[in-house]
């Protein structure tokens, strides 16, 4: 098999022309050299299985970028990398959170769901990953919020982290936004969506720690957590669940991602990538301002019907769209 290092278009691809895929490595280097240089030397420690897990899901990514690693083979580096990070990291979730269940997970149970979790948000973020600029945006969100949380209530190492990755997908993005000059590759979407995954716990247990009445304490932590990657969970998600009605398999490929959808109304790629991430925007804000107000259960549940309505809203537009070129279409042939 030769090597490639540039997306072509054609089949389900909507770009035009070779566009090189090596833009996560890019972003790989450029976050690795931040962290060398700003986090104390002293805390290398702390993070050593999260950057080794990172290394092996950048390596991985370089490699089925150049040439393709099958989907079974990606998949146990990615349970091999999670498993680093949770068995030898410490880096799990043990328990319900702010969820309204006083329930601590056994530690068998506690380590299969944060190996799920971290694999599961890692896909959803690569499957995300369809037009310029999405996916880094989302990205960038959601790292940024917690960065500065994180240096809010005192962990500066994390956030020190943060603000490296910040950096590093800033500048891609610069090179992503539509039309884009490179994509991030499996490489960026592995190594990416680990990372923003494994931050996430980091979020729920360090702000599961902090006392009652903490000023930056969240008590609504777990849904705060599914609204900071709210587009990946949701996308995801919907689309298994429809692929799965259809009778096909979940991991199948098709044009029916909601940022899909909307390219078939006629938004281009930016205004797709601003709307998304405006929309995520709001919703965490919406979460902080009723964050002692509604427990957390009940904003998820509200969070993911009115998710739900917003698709089958578009979904609509899409197939009402569809049906309105087709009429024209037959009209013009009578003529």
């Amino acid at each position: 098999m030769g090597r490639e290092v540039f997306d072509s278009p054609g089949g389900r691809k909507i770009h035009v022309g070779n566009i090189p895929t090596m833009g996560g490595a890019a972003v790989f280097v450029g976050f690795t050299l931040s962290a060398l240089i700003w986090v104390p030397s002293a805390d290398f420690g702390i993070f050593k299985y999260l950057f080794f897990a990172l290394v092996l899901l950048a390596f991985t990514g370089i490699r089925d970028d150049m040439v393709a690693l099958s989907s079974l083979n990606k998949f146990i580096i990615q349970l091999l990398a999670a498993c680093v990070v949770v068995g030898l990291g410490g880096i799990s979730i043990g328990s319900l959170y702010t969820l309204g269940i006083d329930l601590v997970f056994p530690e068998w149970l506690g380590f299969a769901i944060s190996v799920f979790v971290i694999v599961g948000l890692t896909n959803s973020f690569n499957l995300v990953d369809g037009i310029d600029g999405l996916a880094a945006s989302i990205a960038l969100v959601c790292i940024l919020f917690l960065g500065v949380w994180f240096f809010m209530t005192g962990f500066a190492n994390i956030a020190l982290i943060c603000a490296a990755m910040c950096g590093a997908v800033l500048a891609f993005i610069c090179f992503n936004w539509h039309p884009a000059k490179i994509f991030m590759g499996d490489t960026g979407s592995l190594f990416i969506g680990f990372f923003c995954a494994v931050i996430l716990i980091t979020f729920l247990n360090k702000n599961e720690g902090l006392p009652q009445d903490h000023m930056y304490r969240i008590s609504n932590s777990v849904s705060l957590a599914m609204v900071l990657f709210i587009y990946p969970i949701f996308d995801t998600a919907r689309i298994m669940m429809i692929r799965m009605s259809q009778r096909r398999s979940p991991f199948s490929p098709d044009k029916l991602h909601i940022h899909s959808l909307l390219l078939r109304l006629g938004l281009k790629h930016y205004q797709i990538s601003i709307f998304v991430n405006i929309f995520s925007i709001i919703a965490i804000f919406v979460c902080l301002m009723l964050d002692k107000y509604i427990p957390d259960f009940v904003f998820i549940l509200i969070g993911f019907i009115f998710c739900f309505l917003i698709s089958n809203f578009i979904t609509r537009r899409v197939k009402k769209f569809k049906s309105t070129r087709k009429n024209i279409a037959i009209k013009r042939r009578q003529r």
